[in-house]
């Protein structure tokens, strides 16, 4: 464990997320949204139950710590109408994650190998035959 002194000048100790998720399983109801208060700065809402209480802190705790969502897949996800059809939802998806894939000029492709990394170099051709 490490320390480190935060803005408002406490000194809080920092755990990995492994230990965080699971003291907030450890919370009962009270507990929760006492965490809650701490982390979001407003009190939890009252219609959550304990369970989606500890997902989405755990979710934020994780964000936080590791990460949040690249900004393209906030906005597939902010522009997912929920009257969507399951197979609608799923080409726009698929789509989205094909444009993520796609390999332009220039791209070098790496693979790993048990010795280290290996670079593909195409073949050249010398012309027409």
């Amino acid at each position: 464990m490490r320390c480190e002194k935060r803005r408002i000048g406490r000194v809080a100790t920092k755990t990995s997320v492994e230990e965080e998720i699971a003291h907030l399983r450890g919370l009962d109801l009270k507990g929760l949204r006492a965490r809650w208060h701490s982390v979001f700065q407003r009190p939890a809402p009252a219609h959550l139950p304990r369970h989606l209480l500890f997902a989405i802190i755990a979710y934020r705790t994780q964000a936080d710590r590791l990460g949040d969502l690249d900004h393209e897949t906030m906005q597939v996800l902010n522009r997912t109408d929920s009257k969507e059809t399951g197979a609608a939802m799923s080409a726009r998806l698929a789509s989205f994650d094909q444009k993520r894939t796609e390999l332009t000029p220039g791209t070098v492709l790496v693979r790993e190998c048990p010795e280290g990394f290996c670079y593909w170099s195409p073949p050249s051709f010398t012309g027409v035959d």
